[in-house]
């Protein structure tokens, strides 16, 4: 018997980049580390979350490609080299003002 599957639920256009940035436990986690600190290398991301490497890195490149987190390095020229992760502190504060206006029903 095939299994029915329930649609998304329909989200405001401008929820939908918060639904990448604030969307999983992971992320938040990685967003509050990188809050922290200054910078921070995958490994420390690591060890501070208690999650799996590939895991981090994953949620890195989400985060990066939403323009929540900046590595040292571009993305293209990584292998081999110790990347440097940070909090774009400003693009986050951003994306939680355009969060909280969505939420209260009117523009920022």
């Amino acid at each position: 018997m095939a299994r029915r599957t329930r649609p998304q639920p329909r989200l405001p256009p401008e929820l939908e980049p918060a639904v990448g940035a604030f969307g999983s436990r992971e992320d938040l986690a990685i967003l509050a580390f990188l809050g922290s600190v200054e910078t921070a290398r995958s490994s420390e991301i690591v060890d501070a979350t208690q999650m799996a490497a590939m895991t981090v890195h994953r949620h890195l490149v989400d985060l990066e490609d939403l323009g929540l987190v900046r590595a040292d390095t571009p993305q293209g020229g990584r292998r081999g080299r110790s990347v440097r992760y940070s909090l774009d502190r400003v693009q986050t504060a951003a994306m939680i003002d355009s969060l909280r206006a969505a939420l209260r029903g009117h523009d920022g």
